[in-house]
């Protein structure tokens, strides 16, 4: 069961990391490859993602890549034919490629945010999650993409807890507490389960993770 689990659990990812991808969120998509990795280093499809995260990235490092010698063939004033070096940049700066690719970047995670709205009005919170979980690797200050998933990290963990299913219970709230660090709900309820889980292996006699 657990064989079966992590095979579907790294499937997910793979699907996300590749939408990710598709919005040009680089960063995001290594991310979830990482987790990939740290579940099976040996995942199908892992190494594909991989290489396709690699070229994406040289692909935007080439468009990105500034002109040699920090000049532009533009001719300066008084010498025909001379080249003027252009003015050192601001970092605050941005170029309308830079700006055409953040307007894009936030056009994209508006997309997702609408599909995950709308895969939760018609019932399908599996899909509306994952949606909300791109925006929020895209930009967890996204509008309230934050609170959303929060809720419903809770709700879920919730269930787990009362059916049982202390371990699925904490890691749902550590989901929840990690889009909320502060969050005392989720403090509280993560501290219950801990403290209910380890009495419960206490009473089985079985040893914590990590001990011998």
């Amino acid at each position: 069961r657990t064989r079966v689990a992590i095979e579907s659990r790294t499937r997910d990812l793979a699907d996300q990391a590749r939408r990710v991808l598709d919005a040009g969120l680089v960063a995001e998509a290594e991310a979830l490859a990482d987790e990939i990795r740290t579940l099976d280093p040996k995942a199908k499809g892992l190494a594909e993602l991989t290489a396709r995260i690699r070229s994406t990235e040289v692909a935007l490092a080439g468009k990105s890549r500034p002109a040699k010698d920090g000049a532009t063939n533009v001719p300066a004033p008084g010498g025909a034919g001379r080249v003027a070096p252009t003015a050192p940049t601001s970092p605050l700066a941005m170029t309308p490629k830079s700006a055409a690719l953040s307007k894009k970047k936030r056009k994209d995670l508006a997309d997702l945010y609408k599909r995950g709205m709308s895969a939760m009005q018609d019932g399908q919170a599996d899909d509306a999650l994952r949606y909300w979980e791109l925006v929020w690797l895209g930009d967890p200050e996204y509008e309230g993409v934050a609170d959303h998933l929060k809720r419903e990290y809770l709700l879920r963990g919730l269930e787990s807890f009362s059916s049982g299913g202390l371990d699925v219970a904490i890691q749902l709230w550590e989901k929840a507490l990690a889009v909320d660090p502060q969050d005392e709900k989720t403090i509280r309820y993560l501290a219950r389960a801990r403290e209910q889980l380890a009495r419960s292996r206490e009473i089985l006699g079985e040893k914590p993770e990590g001990s011998r």
